[in-house]
């Protein structure tokens, strides 16, 4: 969408987020519209790419895929550089996003008169943490939750659907499991290989040096907490282009 010059971009997300609420009844299941960050189209200050030296290996000794390296972006480096001042949003692009993929045989659910919806409910209701309540002690509250939450393919495998004939039908007796990517429509590539971006987005009306500066120095930090072999090296960073600009009129 697009703005006259000079609106309030609080009060009109506001108006959009009120409106988005209404139509959302009428969407199509599935379709969760989401707004963007409050930035601008200069807003990507820093960029970074993520990738592992030739001997790094995981912890099963495979070396790292795009895949893992993708992982690594959004769970370890991502929610840290997204708590700097300044920073409204962490982009990713390239790697794959992990999943676990579920194949069912038509012809196994057809013999034990299993449908799609019921094999998809199964995993719903088998794939929820719940409340237990909480308990009193020394006048505090202790919360009390029960995971149970899918963490493995074998987890996933024993996932009882139904009966039949007294005997438990399994997600594994009738689909293949196992550990896949999303489909995507884009990827980085840096010096010829594929590899994993991330671009810090700058909340409109900060100073684009100070927040440039102040992620360079978390993402110097963040390398600490990164495996042994993997390196998260900047690509792009606005101060840099601010002081040749700077240095032009001095």
């Amino acid at each position: 969408m697009v703005f006259e010059e000079g609106t309030d971009i609080y009060a009109a997300r506001n108006l959009i987020d009120n409106r988005l609420g209404a139509i959302k009844s009428v969407l199509p299941p599935g379709i969760e519209p989401e707004m963007g960050p409050i930035s601008t189209g200069l807003g990507e200050i820093f960029m970074y790419t993520v990738q592992a030296s030739p001997d790094a290996t995981m912890a099963n000794g495979q070396p790292y895929d795009a895949t893992a390296l993708r992982e690594i972006q959004d769970w370890i480096i991502k929610p840290q550089l997204a708590q700097v001042k300044g920073v409204i949003e962490i982009n990713s692009i390239g790697g794959f996003n992990k999943q676990y993929h579920v194949t069912p045989d038509p012809k196994k659910l057809l013999y034990y008169g299993i449908s799609i919806e019921a094999l998809v409910n199964a995993l719903q209701v088998n794939n929820d943490n719940r409340g237990a309540g909480y308990i009193e002690r020394n006048g505090q509250q202790l919360l009390v939750r029960s995971p149970g939450q899918l963490a493995t393919v074998e987890d996933i495998g024993n996932v009882i659907i139904t009966e039949h004939g007294s005997v438990p039908i399994k997600i594994q007796d009738v689909a293949d499991i196992g550990i896949g990517k999303e489909l995507r429509s884009g990827a980085a590539t840096q010096n010829g290989k594929e590899t994993v971006l991330g671009t810090a987005m700058m909340l409109i009306g900060a100073n684009s040096r100070t927040v440039a500066r102040d992620v360079a120095n978390k993402l110097e930090a963040v390398q600490d907490s990164l495996p042994d072999g993997v390196i998260a090296e900047p690509v792009y960073d606005r101060t840099r282009l601010v002081d040749k600009a700077i240095a032009t009129v001095a």
